[in-house]
């Protein structure tokens, strides 16, 4: 194959790829997780279903993408913030604001994933190993809080998993039907109590501030 067929053939997959994403959400939305067969994606995307099993083996492997899909932007939000020339505690904080945010605004996709916790299969596993990665990254950076003298010894990965738990349970309030989005209170509640909670003292959070 030529390189300019090849290139066809890579924006042809891409263009299918986010035409079968929409049609999946829009299956989802409409007729829930269990209503999502391939034949009415199929149907809804405009193709035939054989067509549709020629980029996915089947549902697991398309609910995998479409959860691959939602969740990558935000896990690589998330990285670009821990990456930044902050303080462990600003790192974190802006994490569960950013979050916050992406949340209100995908608030229908999200809907459907916190809809459905007991999924099981390849789409559980992915919702699990994204839950990891961010217990992983909030844990590294309470860790170098501590190692800073910013934040008081604490178990670090215990502690980013109960982070992860709050922050998860504000975020599904967000997405209950008839609630309006998390206002700033509820977001500065929570990052006083697990963020600033963490801070050895004023005094030493200051000092880590200026030494940046």
């Amino acid at each position: 194959m030529t390189s300019l067929a090849a290139q066809r053939k890579r924006l042809a997959d891409s263009i299918m790829r986010n035409a079968i994403y929409d049609g999946v959400m829009e299956v989802l939305g409409e007729h829930g997780l269990a209503g999502a067969t391939m034949d009415r994606i199929a149907a809804t995307v405009g193709i035939a279903k054989g067509s549709l099993y020629n980029h996915f083996r089947g549902k697991d492997d398309l609910l995998e993408f479409v959860h691959e899909r939602t969740i990558r932007p935000l896990l690589e939000s998330t990285e670009q913030i821990a990456a930044t020339d902050r303080t462990a505690a600003d790192k974190i904080e802006a994490m569960i604001r950013n979050w916050q945010r992406y949340v209100g605004e995908h608030r229908a996709t999200f809907q459907i994933f916190a809809n459905y916790s007991n999924v099981e299969g390849g789409l559980k596993q992915a919702m699990t190993e994204s839950e990891s990665a961010a217990v992983q990254l909030i844990a590294g950076l309470i860790t170098k809080g501590i190692e800073a003298g910013e934040f008081r010894p604490v178990k670090a990965h215990f502690v980013a998993e109960m982070l992860l738990v709050a922050t998860k349970k504000m975020l599904s309030q967000q997405l209950k039907d008839g609630d309006p989005p998390t206002d700033e209170e509820t977001v500065d509640t929570l990052v006083a109590v697990f963020v600033h909670g963490l801070c050895a003292n004023r005094a030493s959070r200051e000092a880590a501030r200026t030494a940046r």
